[in-house]
């Protein structure tokens, strides 16, 4: 299970970077992705601006003397999840207990950390790899959850491959209706109306990615993509993959194992990484109040595969009722419109639809018509869905 390091993103932060970059010798030759911090707001600062699968930690560093301690109260405060690992090096028993109460999973002592912290890490990093996409169909919104619980249905190698492709294109998806739906347009090079009208995995793709490197793009759905394809390597490999999507469907080559393997590495990855790293949520909006000087938005949770739940939200300005909204945790709920949006089925179910296109015809001033499709899971036809224009696609495309 050593495999399980060679690629992850471990955060270190400790005051003595010589110390830390010895004792962590043995992860980077597992081919681990070190970052190392030297102190405890650098971490936290960090660990808001992109995805890491695991944290070492040492207790004895700043701000405050016992700035681990400090970091871990920060995590517990915002309810991230991401598995940290305590050295214990000057901090006695005390600080330990504390540590653990405040969430951390492990400790390693500084003086055998040369011998015991890789075995400390595999084993951390493969108990939250085996629960990580139960985690997802049960934690991370319904758009993404329905399609990591048909991915954990699959059972031979050919359906676990077309799920799991299927997964990466709706993961490529969601990230990208987030960034054009919350961001300010810019033109994607390459991206063109006609590839709008009738997206494929690779247009989510070329957009995600593109969108990741701007720097203007909304901060979740960078993180989004950060938590799929952080680096070259894993944008080579989605890349692989949607050469692999189209030669399957053209019938030029077939399943194989090390492609369920590719695959289910990823998705782990991923589902680890935005249910520890994130608090991600749809919600439709169902009514509004105002008491004079804040919004309370009342809504539906769209999250996991179960019946949408109710959920009381602080908005910083009106919202229109049935608007779908990003809730990340850490700011105001983002209006997802027109590139996500909701419906009510003759039962009377709540659903989310999502962006699948462009009509060939524009609206009476020119507009942009948005296609829409389902994107839950959900029986039955979609009927009476929303048809709303988005003039700002044309804001995003350089060519017809």
């Amino acid at each position: 299970m050593t495999a399980l390091l060679s690629g992850a993103r471990i955060l270190v932060a400790d005051d003595q970077p010589d110390a830390a970059r010895t004792f962590c010798r043995t992860l980077r030759d597992a081919g681990a992705k070190i970052q190392h911090v030297a102190d405890g707001q650098a971490a936290w600062d960090a660990i808001g601006s992109q995805p890491f699968d695991l944290l070492l930690i040492d207790m004895k560093m700043p701000p405050q003397e016992w700035g681990g301690l400090w970091l871990l109260e920060q995590l517990a405060n915002a309810r991230a999840r991401i598995p940290a690992l305590v050295l214990s090096g000057e901090g006695g028993k005390a600080q330990v207990i504390k540590a653990m109460r405040l969430g951390a999973a492990d400790w390693v002592d500084k003086d055998s950390a040369a011998e015991q912290l890789h075995p400390a890490c595999v084993n951390l990093l493969t108990e939250v790899n085996e629960a990580a996409l139960q985690n997802a169909a049960e934690q991370l919104p319904t758009l993404l959850a329905y399609r990591f619980a048909r991915y954990l249905r699959a059972t031979t190698t050919d359906t676990q491959v077309s799920e799991g492709l299927h997964t990466i294109e709706a993961i490529l998806r969601f990230a990208s209706c987030i960034g054009m739906a919350a961001s300010q347009p810019r033109p994607i090079p390459g991206l063109s109306m006609s590839k709008l009208r009738r997206p494929s995995m690779g247009t989510w793709r070329d957009l995600a990615f593109a969108l990741g490197r701007q720097t203007e793009t909304n901060a979740t759905a960078k993180r989004i993509i950060q938590a799929l394809a952080p680096d070259t390597p894993t944008r080579n490999a989605v890349d692989a993959l949607v050469k692999l999507r189209n030669d399957i469907f053209h019938g030029r080559t077939a399943s194989k194992n090390t492609d369920r393997d590719t695959i289910d590495c990823l998705l782990r990855r991923f589902a680890h990484r935005t249910t520890t790293n994130l608090q991600l949520s749809l919600a439709v909006a169902t009514s509004m109040r105002f008491d004079g000087n804040a919004y309370t938005l009342d809504a539906l949770l769209l999250r996991g595969t179960a019946a949408p739940q109710p959920a009381t939200h602080h908005a910083d300005r009106p919202v229109v009722d049935g608007t779908i909204l990003l809730l990340d945790g850490a700011s105001a709920p983002t209006d997802l419109t027109p590139l996500l949006a909701s419906m009510v089925t003759p039962t009377g179910e709540v659903r989310c639809v999502q962006f699948d296109g462009i009509l060939e015809s524009t609206d009476s001033n020119g507009d942009p018509i948005v296609k829409y499709a389902s994107g839950d899971g959900g029986d039955g036809e979609l009927r009476n869905l929303p048809v709303p224009t988005w003039p700002a696609a044309y804001q995003w495309t350089t060519s017809s």
